[in-house]
């Protein structure tokens, strides 16, 4: 009798497959907070996935147009050869790797970018399967409603609706998404590593301390700055001279209420246009926005109330950061959407003031005492009073680490991913 086959021998597991993802977007430098995002979006992604996860493979098209902040959004004949440039590389990942999805950050609401978007859309758009777009910026639905030409409506309409999934970064942000027809939606905010991981035993104690002396302030015997920052692209609608003016009118309201406590702002950004730098030199140079040393009287015996402090980053930043008292956005922006300086005010702990403006305010806790209308400086400087006032710390430093933690967020766009690639 022959003998009794042997049972088949197990087959090892199938490995799973990858997704590729192309991601078409630009890295700093110039640094801005898109650029800031996308290099995270990478970092986290390119780490293992977790066992339960679908691996994702993430190929980079460094998609740079501007060499500095103040190129954004302007014109230049070689922005059009990179561009093309850009998509053929896109294409070759796409055939060379069999990457099924092509990510992609939708134009802020300027004629030159929406442009854009066509060349990337006309090229790329029929090699990829899956079409992710992460809103960064807001406002181009209302931009083709009220000032795009009906042809510019009717091409966009042709070559961006009816992609795969839209990822916006607060549900105000969904109706960019709605209004070019995304088969789906979901709210992903934006996060970022936390800069100050020793918080609790380094910097609450600090921030307490100073609390103190600030409900102290009336009896103290010399001057005390309250330090406020801002931290943005310098320019009007970001709410810089909102700000400035805030600044004037609560440091005239403390001295007439006899008061030894000064408002000081310490500006970090860099300026876009020429003009508004020298708007902003003139007006800091104003007899209102001197601080007078003690004893002191005239000019020549003052402070500045501002300060410009130019572009900061690393530890310069952090620094910053930690030495203010409360942090200041009071953007009225067109494309603001999702403000990581503000999630970066958060996790160190600042009381922040902002504007109700888009997104901002859906990244406060409900019921957030310190929002503000835009372009309302008095409204500021009050908010700014009230801080001064010494108040117990508002948990935003918990919120932060709640909702805007760059795991959060390399977790929800990695969900994102998988949901495109299964659609």
């Amino acid at each position: 009798m022959p003998p009794a086959p042997l049972p088949p021998a197990p087959s090892a597991p199938r490995p799973k497959p990858n997704l590729g993802v192309v991601v078409f977007a630009h890295v700093p430098p110039p640094h801005h907070g898109q650029s800031y995002a996308v290099q995270l979006l990478l970092e986290r992604l390119r780490e293992p996935a977790p066992d339960s996860a679908l691996p994702i493979e993430v190929f980079h098209v460094d998609a740079r147009l501007s060499d500095d902040i103040e190129a954004i959004g302007r014109f230049q004949p070689r922005k059009i050869l990179r561009l093309l440039r850009y998509c053929l590389q896109a294409i070759r990942l796409r055939l060379r790797h069999r990457a099924r999805v092509l990510y992609y950050i939708p134009a802020a609401p300027m004629r030159s970018a929406v442009y854009r978007d066509w060349i990337v859309m006309a090229l790329c758009r029929p090699f990829f399967p899956r079409i992710v777009f992460h809103w960064e910026a807001a406002g181009l639905g209302e931009w083709l409603l009220s000032s795009a030409k009906p042809w510019e409506r009717a091409l966009t309409h042709v070559l961006l609706d009816r992609h795969t999934l839209s990822v916006v970064l607060a549900n105000h942000g969904a109706s960019d998404a709605k209004a070019l027809r995304a088969r789906s939606v979901v709210v992903v905010p934006n996060g970022i590593p936390d800069p100050c991981p020793d918080y609790d035993s380094r910097l609450a104690p600090r921030r307490a301390a100073r609390r103190n002396l600030l409900r102290e302030a009336g009896s103290a015997s010399g001057p005390l700055r309250f330090r406020v920052l801002y931290l943005s692209l310098c320019i009007p609608e970001k709410g810089l001279f909102d700000a400035i003016e805030a600044v004037a009118v609560a440091n005239d309201r403390l001295a007439r209420a006899g008061s030894s406590l000064r408002m000081e702002l310490n500006v970090a950004g860099k300026f876009w246009k020429s003009e508004d730098q020298e708007r902003f030199e003139r007006r800091c140079r104003e007899p209102d926005l001197r601080i007078p040393r003690s004893g002191g009287s005239g000019l020549d015996d003052s402070d500045p109330a501002v300060i410009y402090r130019g572009f900061v980053a690393k530890q310069e930043k952090v620094e910053l950061f930690e030495a203010s008292d409360a942090f200041v956005f009071p953007s009225y922006y067109s494309a603001e959407s999702f403000g990581l300086a503000l999630a970066e005010a958060m996790a160190f702990g600042l009381p922040c003031i902002a504007t109700r403006w888009r997104h901002i305010p859906e990244m406060f806790p409900g019921a957030y005492p310190f929002l503000v209308e835009p372009k309302s400086p008095q409204a500021i400087a009050e908010a700014l009073l009230q801080l001064a006032s010494g108040p117990d710390v508002i948990g935003l430093r918990d919120h932060y680490l709640r909702h805007f933690t760059d795991r959060v967020y390399a977790e929800g766009l990695r969900a994102a991913f998988v949901q495109a690639a299964g659609s």
